[in-house]
């Protein structure tokens, strides 16, 4: 697991002092946490949430089920701060690489293409997450509540950077046209990520290239590659 962003470490913190648990805050004891965490994002790449069991994570850090619930009060528990953790992370990396200041003086096609590769790889190295969590919702709704909500927060955040670089559309109509090139960005993640029909599946690298290029022509913009 990599190291936790400040919001993810935010997230953990407030983990400490809901749960009640790991109150001398002992440095194996939260490692033991943290470990479970970035075993279950790896194992939902590789499976699904409903058949990852609590015993599977814990063998897979060497540890006991009584470890699991010494940090977890359940699974439902498990997986809440889970997703807390990754949103976190997702809004620290989006901040980060789309600062005001680094961006101010790229192009509009340049933005375009440095949001779609970074949208995409969200959703290809957390893809198991995705999936998990678009499931989960059919009998836990309030469960994409979270997921839907960044991605509304991220589309605001391109629309102050793009609209006001978008000159041959109205004024008027910028807005809107990013906001819904972000919901086709998203529609085509999410399908890919739960059907992958192809004709570039979602580990296919030219996928981000054709969806820049595509947004870009619905913008009214010249096509610029993604950076590598």
């Amino acid at each position: 697991m990599m190291a936790p962003s400040p919001r993810a470490k935010r997230v953990l913190r407030r983990h400490i002092r809901q749960t009640g648990l790991l109150r001398a805050v002992q440095p194996r004891a939260l490692a033991t946490r943290d470990a479970l965490l970035g075993t279950g994002r790896r194992l939902l790449n590789e499976g699904d949430f409903e058949s990852m069991s609590i015993a599977e994570l814990a063998s897979a850090n060497g540890l006991s089920v009584g470890s699991f619930y010494g940090r977890f009060r359940d699974k439902e528990a498990y997986f809440a701060v889970l997703q807390e953790l990754v949103i976190a992370e997702w809004r620290e990396a989006a901040r980060s690489e789309f600062d005001p200041e680094r961006v101010s003086a790229l192009a509009a096609g340049r933005i375009v293409a440095q949001v779609t590769a970074h949208v995409t790889a969200l959703f290809r190295n957390d893809r198991g997450f995705i999936r998990a969590t678009l499931k989960h919702a059919s009998t836990h709704p309030k469960s994409w509540t979270p997921l839907k909500r960044v991605g509304m927060a991220f589309a605001s955040d391109v629309v102050t950077l793009l609209a006001p670089r978008l000159g041959r559309l109205p004024r008027l109509a910028r807005a809107a046209r990013v906001r819904f090139a972000m919901q086709v960005l998203y529609g085509t993640l999410v399908n890919a990520v739960l059907n992958d029909p192809g004709p570039l599946v979602l580990a296919d690298r030219r996928l981000e290239a054709e969806l820049a290029r595509m947004l870009s022509g619905y913008l009214g913009l010249e096509t610029t590659r993604a950076r590598a």
